[in-house]
């Protein structure tokens, strides 16, 4: 049996602004994803050669969404897995595996074209919500913005549960955040790690309670960093 980390309920990745006025439907992960809708992508072999998988769906940031899994260490005929189904993103690695999960929002088939997409127009910060978590090491998360060939990206170490806010200022890189173009998000896994994500937007601040759990999440990543 597979040792279980689960983001339940999110690992929402969120932007929030205070000047926003409508929402920015980044996933809410509702069309299924793998080799077919009940199974995953997986990638048994560690050959640093992802395996990848792009679909329609009209829930995903320009219409499209590109899930690629990478194992990148343990025993042959173990798995490393990606896959939307249930409604959520689900990332597990097998006991002794280790790899890489990308979720790749660019607007179809390797166009990498959001229209030149301006995220300040929304918002200010992704919001990280990990609500069931039970494993000690934890997960990376690496957030990037792309504009051409041109990349800006952050990385946050998660071991608790609760929200995590990555402010915009925070992505360093060549990126334009007023142009963007694609959009990544990176879990890297240790061994017998699975998640859960449910969402991905960039809503409007409709409430104060929102609000008071994004400064919470930024808080929680200051002490870490510190």
């Amino acid at each position: 049996m597979k040792t279980t980390l689960k983001l339940l309920g999110a690992a929402a990745v969120t932007a929030m602004s205070f000047n926003a006025n409508a929402v920015l439907v980044i996933d809410s992960f509702t069309t299924p994803q793998g080799n077919t809708p009940a199974t995953a992508i997986y990638d048994s072999v560690s050959d640093f050669t992802a395996v990848s998988n792009e679909v329609a769906a009209a829930e995903a940031l320009g219409g499209y969404r590109e899930l690629i899994i990478d194992k990148t260490g343990g025993d042959p005929d173990t798995n490393a897995t990606i896959k939307v189904a249930a409604g959520k993103l689900q990332y597990g690695n097998e006991p002794g595996v280790t790899s890489v999960g990308t979720v790749r929002w660019d607007g179809g088939l390797g166009a990498s074209s959001l229209g030149g997409l301006d995220l300040t127009s929304y918002g200010n910060t992704f919001i990280v919500n990990v609500t069931f978590l039970d494993l000690a090491s934890g997960f990376d998360i690496t957030l990037k913005a792309y504009t051409g060939a041109a990349v800006s990206s952050y990385t946050f170490h998660g071991d608790a549960i609760g929200q995590y806010g990555v402010n915009f200022s925070n992505l360093l890189g060549a990126a334009d955040l007023t142009s963007i173009t694609a959009l990544e998000m990176v879990i890297t896994g240790s061994a017998g790690l699975d998640l859960s994500v449910d969402s991905a937007d960039i809503p409007e601040p409709a409430s104060l309670a929102l609000v008071g759990l994004s400064l919470l999440g930024l808080g929680a990543l200051r002490r870490r960093q510190a």
